[in-house]
Parts: structure tokens; C-alpha cells; sequence
């Protein structure tokens, strides 16, 4: 089994910018916004696996980027959710 950062590092992908959504300005919106970019991501990792990076350099720029609008507390409100019920789009 390949490590979570081994597989990170071979993927790394130089001047890439992971995380380009932008806020409207309109919290409700961007929650919405970033919850349904968290479906998409979970929905591809369910898919395909070896897009773990993309989701793992997503993740890095979010905080990186240190912009909290409704769109990454909607990402991350999303992703919470979904860990926890073992939500699996494949069904």
C-alpha cells in the first residue's frame, strides 16, 4: 500500500492552483457552493482513487489561502458529513 504522502508527493504538480472558487458574497450561496464541490470531490474519490492528491492539494491551498467565506465552511461542513455516514456515491 502506497502512503497518503507518498502518493501526495508523486503527484505534485508545480504553479497548479487546487482551490479557485470564488465567494459571491452571499453566505447561503457559497455554503451551498462549497457543498456541492465537496460531493464532486467525494464523488471522484470514490471513482477513482488516485485523485487523492487533487483532493489532498485542494485541502492544503484552503487553508494556506486562509480565506474562510461560506464556500470552505460549506466544503468542509460537507466533507464532515459525508465521513461520517459513509456516504459512497458509486451507490
Amino acid at each position: 500500500m502506497v502512503s497518503v504522502v507518498a502518493l501526495h508527493e508523486k503527484h505534485v504538480v508545480i504553479g497548479k492552483d487546487f482551490w479557485t472558487e470564488a465567494s459571491t458574497g452571499d453566505w447561503g450561496t457559497d455554503c451551498n457552493t462549497g457543498r456541492w464541490r465537496a460531493e464532486r470531490y467525494v464523488t471522484r474519490l470514490n471513482n477513482t482513487p488516485e485523485s487523492i492528491p487533487l483532493f489532498l492539494h485542494s485541502m492544503r491551498e484552503i487553508v494556506e489561502k486562509s480565506q474562510w467565506t461560506g464556500v470552505e465552511v460549506g466544503f468542509f461542513q460537507r466533507i464532515i458529513e459525508l465521513a461520517m455516514t459513509g456516504w459512497d456515491a458509486r451507490k
